[in-house]
């Protein structure tokens, strides 16, 4: 007789099918180039999702490769896990939020090419948003807000039109990304200077499976990865040990990025870097 486990693990294989069907659907779907494009002003608009009127259709868009920050509060969650990417407060990140906003609507005043393949991206508002690629004077606007220092390196990657592989794109926006960091720009604008570095390199996961590291003066951080759609989430404990020996939890952050990736998060006054990989057996 079935027991409760089994349908559980039922349900949770008919999901995994369906996710990732429609994963699958969206990168079978042919790309739609659409020309003469307007940006619609609309109050939930921000950087990396606005509305956008082609032809007589009008839509949401959101763009593919990269996240700006948050322009209010609404989702905490989001705007602390930016506030730590950048290492800045969570008041500095949505002003960093608006700046990114407005430099969209700056950019986007002449017409704009989008490309697109019409999967819906995923949201908690009411409408469907569509992922998409926007190019403003010949340039990418992804690029251009990563540049400026407006947006990170993050988010759903397909390969691009002209057959570029995902990964060699987002490797070129994460060198645009360092640059702007360390230039300062942006959202960089107000990280502390003083900030230490630690790459941890290439950290191959087991999943659940906690590892520690050593940050230097006292400081240590416990990684943990988790299976997460095909993406992996990975979970730190940074913590500090007094000259008692008694050890106390700093900050509990946590991102979501590719296996093989490149990621840094800023926690206080130290930067983490890390490559995530699964463990093979």
């Amino acid at each position: 007789m079935p027991t409760t486990h089994t349908y559980r693990s039922l349900i949770i294989t008919i999901l995994l099918c369906v996710i990732a069907g429609a994963s699958y659907a969206g990168e079978s779907r042919p790309w739609v180039t659409l020309t003469n494009c307007e940006y619609v002003a609309n109050k939930y608009n921000d950087g990396d999702s606005f509305r956008v009127c082609s032809g007589t259709n009008e839509f949401t868009l959101r763009l593919y490769y990269v996240d700006a920050p948050e322009t209010m509060l609404t989702y905490p969650e989001r705007v602390h896990q930016q506030s730590e990417h950048y290492g800045i407060t969570l008041d500095e990140t949505m002003k960093a939020g608006v700046k990114a906003k407005e430099r969209v609507q700056e950019l986007l005043r002449e017409p704009f090419i989008v490309r697109t393949r019409w999967a819906s991206a995923a949201g908690r508002g009411r409408e469907t948003r569509y992922y998409g690629l926007v190019e403003v004077g010949g340039k990418s606007l992804a690029e251009v807000l990563v540049s400026e220092g407006l947006a990170q390196t993050k988010g759903v990657a397909p390969n691009l039109p002209s057959g570029e592989k995902a990964s060699a794109y987002m490797q070129k926006l994460e060198g645009l990304e360092q640059a702007a960091r360390q230039n300062r720009l942006g959202a960089w604008a107000t990280t502390p200077p003083d900030k230490k570095e630690k790459d941890l390199g290439v950290v191959e996961l087991i999943e659940n499976t906690p590892q520690h590291f050593s940050l230097g003066d006292g400081k240590g951080c416990t990684v943990t990865g988790k299976q997460l759609s095909g993406d992996i989430e990975v979970d730190f404990v940074i913590e500090a040990t007094n000259v008692e020996g008694t050890v106390a939890v700093l900050s509990r952050p946590k991102i979501s990025t590719s296996p093989g990736r490149h990621c840094i998060i800023s926690v206080g006054d130290v930067s983490i870097g890390l490559t995530p990989k699964w463990k093979t057996p």
